[in-house]
């Protein structure tokens, strides 16, 4: 695996590319969440800011990932991406639901949109979308300035479009009806957990 990513260095192949991060530059590794599916990781990258790994058991996230690891005592590989400094979208809303300016609920909305349209591209859905997904940070794509950007997290559940379950998945006032009636996963439905999100902001 290792081979097969590459070594990015400037800013605009960061942006494109996975790095290969030996686990040994990550320090004071915390596990601060974890779930029936997921652990969440807080580390320092020596060679870099403040991020979290993310280790999705048997899914490949599609969110905006720094590279990949591998813990080498447990052999399972970790996805490094930023950390949430401002937590999660639903705890972010109920601490300054007020002051959050109408302009940059357009900028979240915008990103997720932006990001959603990306994972749909790829003929997968989320499957699992709610603010609680949702990661407000004060890191953006660039080095260079420390806008605030929001980032999906939790696709724990993502699977290829039209997919049906056996179970349903999910924050239930953000599942889409169709969902409860044992339809397949879809990007309307998808984009119905966003219109939920769209209101909540």
């Amino acid at each position: 695996m290792r081979e097969t990513l590459l070594d990015p260095t400037t800013p605009s192949q960061i942006r494109l590319y996975l790095r290969w991060i030996p686990y040994e530059r990550l320090a004071n590794i915390q596990q601060i969440e974890e779930s029936d599916y997921a652990i969440v990781y807080k580390a320092t990258w020596l060679d870099c800011y403040t991020l979290a790994d993310y280790l999705s058991r048997g899914r490949v996230t599609l969110t905006i990932l720094h590279g990949i690891t591998q813990d080498p005592k447990t052999k399972e590989y970790l996805i490094v991406m930023d950390y949430g400094t401002r937590g999660d979208l639903k705890n972010h809303l109920k601490c300054v639901l007020h002051e959050v300016l109408w302009g940059n609920k357009v900028e979240y909305l915008y990103d997720l949109s932006r990001q959603l349209y990306g994972i749909h591209k790829t003929g997968t859905v989320h499957c699992n979308l709610h603010s609680g997904n949702i990661v407000i940070s004060d890191i953006s794509f660039s080095i260079l300035d420390s806008e605030r950007h929001a980032y999906f997290i939790g696709f724990r559940h993502s699977c290829p479009e039209n997919t049906t379950v056996s179970d349903v998945h999910g924050v239930l006032p953000y599942v889409a009806p169709e969902i409860l009636r044992k339809q397949p996963y879809t990007t309307t439905t998808d984009i119905y957990s966003f219109g939920v999100v769209m209101c909540e902001l």
